[in-house]
């Protein structure tokens, strides 16, 4: 599901407002159809997918109400929104307990595998009440409420953009990805920083976006766009693996810190800790010298610059 745009329906260059129309519905029911998979008690791909349909909706909303001046979608991404933030609580957890899961077979780790044991089970608890609020979340009132805010948006969307000519979905697309490569751009030559762990994630970000406005807009840029998007799903996992380390580091650095205060974790997760952040720094270097590698070679191949061809004026 994360590199595909689901159920697309394919261009009509005859009926470009049906063609938008109907994309944007396949994306819409791309997030409702995870939702018996993602209230799934341990059901992690239901919650990964879901979020990343949520995530992929909400994205291609946000890019077409930018070219709306009266920003008709700003509800419904709102919403889906709340819906991404409440399965992302859940699926961070996932990704931190199998992380960490993996070093309890590594040799290394046998002295603090029972700091490491605890640590994860810390991490259940927290996704136990993450799990919770997310089934909370999605009760057939917020399903109804999220529907109708999509479907006021889409309609809105229609009515104002006036698609009517065979170039046009061609137009937008072009506008919403030139816009985003003049945010991303400026970004890329300051990756060389291993400690700018802001401009890190705001590339990330960056990248995910033009990644998911190729893939919406794919059939209207031709056959080249593909291999674009797959480029750009790369840096968007080498960075996003960065990321994740970032945030654990962090969050062992504030366990490490408090282990003074009467509240504070035990000896055992302390040492786990202190081991744990020798691995994370470790996975972060190689996935931040990959991102690298993958800059590199966007450059000797033009990837932005083609991509930009994409986008020149079609008939």
């Amino acid at each position: 599901m994360d590199n595909e745009l689901g159920a697309a329906a394919v261009l009509n260059a005859n009926d470009p407002a049906d063609w938008f129309e109907r994309n944007l519905r396949s994306l819409f029911d791309a997030v409702l159809v995870q939702l018996p998979n993602a209230i799934e008690p341990f059901q992690t791909d239901g919650i990964h997918d879901m979020r990343v349909a949520a995530r992929r909706l909400r994205s291609a909303l946000r890019d077409i109400d930018s070219v709306v001046g009266s920003r008709p979608a700003k509800p419904a991404s709102k919403a889906l929104k709340e819906l991404a933030d409440a399965l992302g609580s859940v699926r961070d957890e996932d990704v931190a307990v199998e992380a960490i899961e993996h070093y309890l077979s590594d040799p290394d780790a046998a002295s603090v595998r029972t700091g490491i044991d605890s640590l994860i089970n810390a991490r259940r608890v927290r996704r136990e009440a993450a799990f919770d609020a997310l089934c909370e979340k999605l009760s057939v009132d917020f399903q109804q409420f999220l529907r109708h805010r999509f479907e006021t948006s889409l309609e809105s969307l229609v009515a104002e953009l006036r698609l009517t000519r065979p170039g046009d979905i061609h137009a937008i697309g072009s506008k919403v990805i030139r816009s985003l490569l003049n945010e991303l751009e400026p970004l890329l030559g300051r990756l060389y920083d291993p400690f700018d762990r802001k401009t890190l994630h705001i590339a990330r970000i960056g990248t995910k976006r033009v990644r998911y406005a190729i893939d919406l807009f794919a059939d209207a840029l031709g056959n080249d766009a593909g291999s674009c998007s797959k480029d750009f799903a790369g840096m968007q996992g080498f960075l996003g693996d960065a990321h994740d380390r970032d945030v654990w580091l962090r969050d062992l650095y504030k366990l490490i810190r408090a282990k003074n205060r009467p509240e504070s974790a035990s000896h055992e997760e302390i040492k786990a800790a202190e081991w744990l952040i020798s691995e994370f720094t470790k996975t972060r270097t190689r996935r931040y010298r990959d991102a690298l590698g993958l800059l590199s070679e966007w450059e000797s191949t033009d990837l932005i610059t083609r991509l930009r061809g994409l986008l020149t004026v079609r008939i």
